[in-house]
């Protein structure tokens, strides 16, 4: 008799059950029974349906076969036998194995290996109990056979080399196997330390090699301790992107105040969607600034793409920063290859782009001195045949070095009515860093470096103590706003301004500073910030000054003066509404004109009432000189600028009725409004003001032709039409500004988030929408990137059919497509452009998915690979929307907070910090950034979908195009959201995933279900392990029929 108490195993609860076993496989031993005769006789001791882990029937079997020096071959055909009749669970083997600590009996350890390597192939589990046991025994037999290994390296003998060949063949074939590797990184997570102790036996491994297996040998141990590698589902790096121009193009758009926290936090979202390297980043983001800048060259929008591109471009870099100069480094030399871009671009503005970049990358640190050199040395090269100062243009090349190129910055250049941004004025004009404002000696001190227009060099202090109201009629509205205490404002400065008396001998001087006001103005406006001038001070020049100023040759300087004056005022009164003009009480005409005239949501002006200050010899002179040919007011002399703007509105109601009744034809008007723009930038906006009101009464018939000429005055004028007057550009795109406020506020947009002063509200046109956004989407189809004005185009859509009709165009425009190619640069475009409205646009996706799901009509859209892309695109759009969803419930939505409601304590903190520093941990993401859950109302709309997918798994006999767009969409889901996929993936219903491998099992990879649980949890590793035993049986069952 067998003395079971001597055996070097473990032993187990001694029952009657397994006393039986006992008995019946020494009674097998001693008669030599086969393993068939085996299996027969068991089943009269286990009960039906009940397995043989209950009584550790494998220990009892292993204990027997292994009790002497060598194995017990017969024994262990048993134990063969009850795997494959289900006695026995291959977790309950390979658990009892792993336990065998007999290393000094070779012949059973290599028995054991052989035995291992006939059943390695089968490995799998049958039952729920086996499939949270089955992980947990993988990693243990893996860490038994590197015991194996280490022990036959330190004891060597005859069947070292026998021993060291199968062990490692054995590891080599679990980690080949999908499955075997998939549960070992399953049970990594669940059993840490063991996987600590296998690290460290490999690495006494390896302290020790053998001469003859030391690469195959450390290229298994190397994949065993970096079992994330082989489990990576990442998305394949795109060569070339369709993206980053058109999210950029739409995002500075929209937002062009967003501070540069917010924009990167979006960039590094980007980032994981398309899985770019931090050098890629860097090159996209440069390459799209750059190609919108090129495509705004010599419009309006020149100067905010210019100041985005050479002012918040460096700031937004410095944010996505992360102490590696080589990245910036790499990117520049990618961006050096581009070289049609940047010739046309040096040609077009006279100057090296790339090394005004740099430059401003030096000012931050992000790169050396030393490094920029060696960038702007490549670029020089190619830069020989570009501008040089007998080529340029005379503007220009009065400024050029030898070169070629600019000494001044070309910022100058692209944005010369805004002063050259340095520390301190930067951080008031752009929000590119701090949300505040330095002190005040610091902001002072700052500001008299400005470049001014009018002087090529800076403020110096002669400049500033001769002229203390410069700093002070742009600092006290600031210092207001922002709370800062009046002391802050030099005494004596603030003593000129209340005393400032103004006469003819320094009027110039008085155009220089309006000019510096309306420069200030208008960036502060462009970028969303409320910076007032002196409205008290302008009010009394305009009364005191020029109240009987005409319009002679002798007073043209004056005139200019005016025009200054009104584009200031009519601003003012746009942006904050007549009720700033009536503080005072004053009855000046602009205070009068604002409060009578200037068009405000929900306090309509009587247009009639405009036409009552006409007088009808003025008017005639008018249209006499809108008819003309002549830069100057020549036909009115008598009019001063005043009788101008109050004979506006009779003008345009003369000529909206001579159209209206076909005495003048579209081509006259255009020409009248045209001449009328061309003036005075002010007239337009008195026009614009009388059609709004005028439109606020008449009947939906007639609102095309005042609308057209309201359009007219927003449309930018050619080369040839633009009039050769100082600054006649950045008056015009303050007048389009008041302009698009006043329409919008008579026709509010339907987006609330629109941004009333960067776009107009409607589309007019009397041809259908839908034709125009067919004509729009193929020209970008066509050119693979988003032009502005496409995007402007795109706004409108917006803004006049609302979100839902644009959703459901683009997606029709879409799956009309055929070609990869084509589909790519679709899923990339309408994405880009879904964030105009990103929240919106992706519920309103999610809610009209389930259509093109279920809708017999539209479920035949769905091939491949139309499938893949809608798959790619609702993805890409919930984790957009996911990322902008509030954290708080809070009283003002984020994109409603300007950099004037920080309060002072933050403001003095953040000053302190200097320039551009803020912690990470505000609101950018970064790997230790809790991952924030799902938030309604996209929660309810992603659980609906999902809700809807299960529906189409629990058909698995019906297996359809909508099945593939259902694994498509996990795929995507988990390959773009990587680390912050978690928060979608837990509301996956529990079904789905089992229903869609029985489908598609050929289809499914181990690595997928990996990464669909939250393997951290209990409840996610017990999923996965009962999804991917499912997979291996379905696997199994299908190459037995094939073989069959």
């Amino acid at each position: 008799m067998v003395n079971f108490a001597k055996n070097q195993m473990e032993t187990s609860k001694v029952t009657s059950k397994t006393s039986s076993l006992k008995a019946l496989l020494l009674k097998a031993w001693c008669e030599r029974w086969t393993d068939l005769h085996w299996g027969t006789q068991i089943k009269s001791i286990l009960p039906r349906g009940v397995s043989g882990d209950v009584y550790n029937l494998a220990d009892i079997i292993l204990q027997q076969a292994l009790i002497g020096q060598g194995p017990n071959h017969l024994v262990l055909s048993y134990l063969k036998h009850s795997l494959s009749s289900q006695l026995v669970s291959y977790a309950a083997v390979l658990q009892r194995i792993s336990k065998f600590d007999g290393f000094q009996k070779p012949y059973c350890i290599l028995s054991l290996l052989e035995f291992l390597e006939n059943i390695q192939s089968g490995i799998t589990c049958k039952g729920k109990p086996e499939e949270g046991i089955l992980p947990g025994a993988t990693l243990s037999l893996a860490h038994w056979l590197l015991q194996c290994l280490h022990h036959t390296y330190l004891n060597p003998g005859d069947l070292q080399q026998e021993l060291i060949k199968s062990c490692l063949h054995l590891l080599q074939t679990m980690l080949q196997c999908k499955f075997t590797c998939a549960m070992l990184y399953l049970a990594k997570h669940e059993n840490k330390d063991l996987y600590v102790d296998i690290v460290k036996k490999c690495q006494d491994i390896l302290d020790e090699p053998s001469p003859e297996l030391s690469d195959t040998l450390q290229s298994c141990l190397q994949e065993l301790t970096h079992l994330d590698t082989a489990f990576r589902y990442d998305t394949p790096s795109e060569c070339i992107t369709f993206c980053m121009q058109p999210l950029i193009a739409v995002q500075v758009m929209i937002n062009p105040n967003c501070n540069t926290q917010t924009l990167a936090s979006q960039l590094l979202l980007l980032k994981r969607l398309k899985n770019y390297s931090y050098a890629r980043l860097y090159f996209e983001l440069l390459r799209s600034s750059l190609m919108s800048l090129n495509d705004v060259l010599d419009t309006g929008e020149e100067s905010q793409w210019g100041a985005f591109t050479f002012i918040k471009l460096p700031h937004l870099l410095h944010r996505l920063y992360i102490d590696n100069s080589d990245d910036i480094v790499e990117c520049f030399e990618m961006l050096l290859e581009l070289f049609p871009l940047l010739d046309i671009l040096d040609a077009r503005c006279a100057c090296n782009t790339v090394e005004s970049l740099l430059t401003e990358l030096e000012k931050l640190h992000i790169l050396s001195e030393q490094q920029s050199k060696q960038i702007i040395d490549k670029r020089k090269e190619a830069t020989v045949n570009l501008h040089s100062p007998e080529t340029a243009p005379p503007s220009i090349s009065k400024v050029t070095s030898g070169s070629g190129y600019l000494q001044a910055s070309v910022t100058e250049k692209l944005i010369s009515e805004v002063p050259h941004l340095i520390p301190g004025v930067q951080q008031v004009l752009f929000c590119c860093h701090q949300n505040c404002l330095r002190s005040v000696p610091e902001l002072l001190e700052d500001y008299h470096q400005i470049r001014h227009p009018k002087f090529h060099t800076g403020y110096t202090g002669h400049m500033r103590h001769k002229h203390p109201e410069l700093d002070n009629d742009i600092l006290r509205p600031i210092r207001i706003s922002r709370n800062l205490p009046r002391e802050s404002i030099n005494p004596s400065a603030e003593e000129a301004l209340q005393s400032q008396q103004f006469s003819q001998s320094n009027i110039n001087e008085e155009e220089t500073q309006h000019r510096m006001m309306l420069n200030i103005q208008e960036a502060g406006a462009r970028y969303g910030m409320k910076i007032n001038v002196s409205k008290t001070k302008v009010m009394r020049i305009g009364t005191e000054r020029r109240m009987n100023v005409t319009l002679d040759g002798e007073k043209l300087e004056e005139v200019e003066n005016f025009k200054y004056l009104g584009g200031m005022i009519y601003s003012n009164g746009s942006c904050e509404g007549s009720v700033v003009f009536s503080e005072n009480g004053g009855d000046s005409f602009f205070e009068k004109w604002v409060r009578d005239c200037m068009v405000e949501g929900g306090r309509p002006k009587p247009y009639k009432k405009m036409l009552d200050e006409k007088d009808q010899a003025g008017v005639d002179d008018l249209l006499r000189q809108f008819n003309s040919s002549d830069a100057e007011f020549k036909n009115c002399p008598k009019l001063n600028c005043y009788e101008i703007c109050l004979n506006i509105p009779a003008v345009i109601y003369d000529v909206l009725g001579a159209w209206e009744t076909s005495v003048l034809s579209s081509t006259d008007v255009k020409r009248i409004l045209d001449a009328m723009r061309s003036k005075m930038c002010c007239l337009p906006v008195c026009a614009a003001a009388w059609l709004c009101s005028y439109m606020q009464v008449i009947h939906q018939e007639a609102l095309l032709k005042p609308m057209n000429m309201v359009q007219q005055f927003l449309t930018a004028l050619t080369l040839d039409e633009t009039p050769q007057q100082d600054f006649f550009k950045e008056r015009s795109g303050l007048m389009v500004q008041i302009i698009r406020k006043m329409q919008c506020d008579v026709f509010p947009p339907v987006s609330p988030k629109t941004k009333v002063l960067t776009l107009s509200h409607c589309i007019v046109s009397k041809g259908s929408i839908s034709d125009q956004l067919h004509s729009v989407w193929e020209s970008c189809i066509a050119k693979g990137w988003l032009t502005i004005q496409a995007a402007h185009t795109f706004q409108s859509m917006i803004n006049t059919c609302g979100a839902e009709w644009l959703v459901t165009n683009l997606i029709k425009e879409m799956l009309k497509l055929l070609f990869e190619l084509e589909l790519n640069i679709a899923v990339n475009l309408v994405f880009s452009i879904f964030h105009l409205d990103i929240e919106k646009c992706t519920l309103l996706l999610l809610e009209h998915l389930p259509q093109y799901l279920h809708n017999k009509f539209l479920c035949g859209e769905l091939m491949e690979p139309q499938s893949s892309a809608l798959a790619r695109l609702t993805t890409y759009c919930i984790y957009a929307a996911a990322q902008v969803q509030p954290t708080t419930n809070r009283k003002k939505k984020k994109e409603e907070f300007d950099d004037f409601d920080e309060p002072a304590a933050k403001i003095l903190r953040l000053a302190q910090g200097g320039v551009g520093e803020m912690s990470e941990g505000e609101g950018m993401f970064t790997p230790n950034t809790p991952i924030r859950p799902l938030q309604e109302p996209l929660l309810s709309t992603v659980k609906s979908l999902f809700s809807y997918l299960l529906i189409i798994t629990e058909r698995p006999s019906a297996i359809c195009q909508q099945t593939h767009f259902v694994l498509r969409f996990l795929e995507y889901l988990v390959s773009c959201g990587q680390d912050v996929a978690p928060p979608v993936l837990q509301h996956v219903p529990s079904p789905l995933v089992p229903n869609l491998i029985r489908a598609l099992p050929e289809s499914i990879a181990p690595s997928l279900i990996l990464k669909l649980y939250d393997l951290n949890t209990l409840g996610g590793r017990r999923d996965t392990s009962r999804d991917l035993c499912l997979l291996r049986n379905m696997q199994i069952k299908t190459l037995s029929h094939s073989l069959g």
